[in-house]
């Protein structure tokens, strides 16, 4: 049986959108530690994309066309260098991700990033290609990986998406090897809350 931590068991009963109790969880591991912000940082680098050492995070800060993405990571002169858009079986916004990709710097490496059930990953993403193509973004260079699949929107641009599992396990590992008990207690909340949605839209 998939266990749920006190975070997931609570979240589900008192609030009416657990999604957002997860991207401020994960908000504030990326804030709280230092160690997990650069295990993000090197996940990110697996498509290529170098994000600087002085990215800040921002949950659900209103962007372009009134579009809210639910992690935002800036740069020191504020420009936007990755979007995270956490899912779990929510159907995507008329956003997502073509807003999202045209307000990112273009003068800078920067990524769109999808967080799915690893159940939605491949359904998911060919409905990012296919929004994508309809909206006239060409992709290239598309590259899948068990830890995460991507693309390439413009030489600078990414495309991403991987699963809660594969990005919580990153984060883990690096908190938990350099002895960030702290981070990994929050990692093992944020867990559960995972397993405790995912649970709920089995039944």
């Amino acid at each position: 049986m998939t266990e749920t931590s006190l975070l997931g068991h609570l979240s589900l009963r008192l609030s009416v959108h657990p999604e957002n109790i997860a991207t401020e969880a994960l908000t504030i591991v990326l804030k709280r530690s230092r160690t997990a912000s650069v295990a993000f940082r090197q996940f990110i680098g697996l498509t290529g994309v170098c994000l600087p050492d002085s990215l800040s995070f921002e949950a659900q800060q209103v962007g372009l066309d009134r579009a809210i993405p639910d992690l935002r990571c800036v740069d020191e002169s504020g420009r936007t260098r990755a979007v995270v858009e956490n899912k779990f079986w929510a159907g995507l916004t008329e956003n997502q991700p073509v807003t999202y990709i045209r307000e990112l710097a273009h003068s800078e490496e920067a990524v769109v990033l999808f967080v799915v059930p690893d159940a939605r990953r491949t359904t998911v993403w060919t409905e990012l290609l296919t929004r994508c193509s309809t909206a006239g973004l060409q992709l290239s260079s598309i590259t899948q990986s068990s830890a995460i699949t991507f693309a390439h929107v413009t030489p600078l641009l990414c495309l991403a998406i991987t699963s809660w599992r594969n990005l919580l396990d990153v984060l883990n590992t690096a908190v938990v090897s350099s002895g960030d008990m702290a981070a990994a207690n929050d990692i093992a909340q944020l867990r559960g809350l995972c397993n405790a949605i995912d649970s709920e839209a089995f039944l």
